[in-house]
């Protein structure tokens, strides 16, 4: 059954552009010290709505059930995207929408957003052939190239999100302790991830051809030793899969294949579950749920039936 998200007024108070309305949200995230990331996530969402709709001229009046509903089907139908999504975009604007609750802009009256039903998919991961593709070290004709494979090998290792790794600077590697620290994260707490031996040993060798000591440098740079931008890492990966002969491509499939290989290998899921920065449990169970492996794992050795039935018993002869 679907779920409805809290109830908000529509009877307003003053007149207001839903521009406005988002100018003081930011403002508010702001100064609650709201990450990078989060604010990104609300610019997103309105450039979304400014192709539905002028939000210079659309009136917080006129932002009922009805108006909502239909620019969720709007986001369905003309771009493609999946109702967990939709459901994230309405969230954040309905946040937007307290707001003028808050500050008395709208008083509260019959108004809710029904959540679109979010059908469960499996979430893909790179299969093992496309690993061992994927990590052959390449020569060492071009940098470009081999800080790509780098990346590849630090994102599968370490499962950190496509946002966080581009923010990851070199004084958040602890490489005697073998500990990446992470400060600009999602929910703005910080988060120590592991670094495996094997990891350690490709980031020693690649800090010594990044030639940077600053602590403040990013650690995936470009050549001026600027922030990496999310369209050429992209670029990079993709046209790296390309020449590895992998057709499928996904930054965030990295995550995937870390969790699922983690659980499938023993993990603890609230281990994983701080190491993604997941705010609970449940949210990481879904790899334990997605993985096949692990339903089938040591299944026959405890299954109850081949106590009786197992290899070497006698209670089932096949005739001849």
């Amino acid at each position: 059954m679907a779920k409805k998200m809290k109830r908000l007024s529509m009877e307003i108070c003053t007149s207001m552009t839903y521009d406005e309305l988002f100018k003081l949200k930011i403002k508010n995230l702001e100064l609650e010290g709201a990450v990078k990331e989060t604010l990104e996530s609300h610019y997103h969402v309105i450039r979304y709505l400014k192709e539905y709709f002028d939000t210079s001229i659309l009136q917080i009046s006129d932002m009922n059930t009805q108006f909502l509903e239909d620019f969720g089907y709007w986001l369905k139908d003309t771009r493609g995207i999946k109702n967990i999504t939709i459901n994230g975009y309405v969230k954040r604007i309905v946040a937007t929408l307290n707001l003028g609750i808050e500050k008395g802009f709208i008083k509260e009256d019959n108004f809710h957003w029904k959540r679109l039903k979010e059908d469960k998919v499996m979430k893909e991961i790179y299969t093992d052939d496309e690993l061992e593709r994927l990590l052959k070290k390449p020569k060492m004709k071009f940098f470009g190239k081999y800080r790509t494979w780098v990346l590849i090998n630090f994102l599968l290792g370490t499962g950190v999100r496509a946002k966080e790794v581009r923010n990851i600077l070199i004084g958040n590697l602890d490489l005697k302790q073998s500990m990446l620290i992470l400060t600009q994260t999602k929910t703005k707490t910080d988060r120590y991830i592991p670094i495996s031996k094997s990891l350690r040993k490709i980031l020693m060798e690649y800090l010594r051809y990044r030639q940077s000591d600053n602590p403040n440098d990013y650690l995936f740079c470009t050549i001026k030793g600027e922030q990496l931008p999310r369209t050429t890492m992209q670029m990079a990966i993709r046209n790296y899969h390309t020449e590895r002969e992998v057709d499928t491509f996904g930054i965030h499939k990295y995550r995937h294949t870390f969790a699922t290989k983690c659980i499938e290998n023993g993990m603890n899921p609230f281990q994983l579950q701080r190491i993604l920065g997941h705010s609970t449990v449940t949210m990481t169970q879904r790899y334990v749920q997605m993985s096949t492996k692990i339903l089938t794992q040591n299944f026959d050795n405890l299954n109850p039936l081949e106590q009786f039935f197992g290899e070497g018993s006698e209670r089932i002869k096949l005739k001849k």
